[in-house]
């Protein structure tokens, strides 16, 4: 590999990864998690936790800016934040 190549390639890295840091690479404005088990954390910079007995099913999914959706079947108690 020549040392032009070698550069590019370089360069090319590193580009990528400045991109990627000022957040171009970030999930689509429409990406969800979904939660199925009890835990706490952020997501999209905000705060939230989930609570679940156990019992039946639970999904409490996290989207942008805040908002959440969640399905329930058959629990006894859940809490989700």
């Amino acid at each position: 590999m020549s040392v032009s190549s070698r550069i590019a390639s370089t360069t090319r890295l590193i580009m990528g990864t400045l991109i990627c840091a000022a957040g171009v690479c970030a999930p689509p404005a429409n990406a969800e998690e979904c939660l199925s088990s009890g835990q706490r954390g952020t997501y999209d910079g905000h705060f939230y936790s989930f609570w679940t007995d156990g019992g039946g099913s639970t999904n409490f999914c996290l989207q942008p800016d805040g908002r959440y959706t969640s399905q329930w079947s058959n629990v006894g108690s859940w809490v989700g934040a």
